[in-house]
């Protein structure tokens, strides 16, 4: 027999949200306890970008990120995440787009809305 090893995987959606509205609100990155290392993956039309999210400040090896709005080098998807959440963001246009965290606990998704079960 074998054991029981399904997961509850809780989501939140926020929509027209900017990328860094998203991050401030859920508080990846920042000081809300000890969340681990959290990695970014950003893609804009210009580069792929593989960043960390540390103190709410975006960095990649070399210097800070900016999140520009628009332009060649906005940031059209990104995906957020350390051990405890992933904040999932697409570009809908002017700037803002739509962000879905995911989460094994409701408790980071309860900064977006009502957590529901996946």
């Amino acid at each position: 027999m074998m054991a029981d090893t399904s997961v509850t995987l809780y989501s939140a959606t926020s929509e027209k949200i900017a990328l860094a509205d998203a991050i401030r609100l859920i508080g990846l990155g920042g000081d809300l306890g000890d969340l681990g290392d959290t990695v970014a993956l950003l893609a804009s039309p210009q580069a792929y970008t593989v960043a960390r999210l540390s103190a709410g400040r975006l960095t990649d090896s070399e210097k800070p990120i900016e999140l520009p709005a628009a332009g060649s080098d906005a940031v059209f998807e990104a995906r957020i995440f350390n051990r405890d959440a992933e904040l999932r963001w697409l570009h809908t246009g002017a700037g803002v787009g739509t962000a879905v965290i995911l989460s094994e606990s409701p408790d980071p998704c309860a900064r977006f809305a009502e957590p529901s079960t996946c």
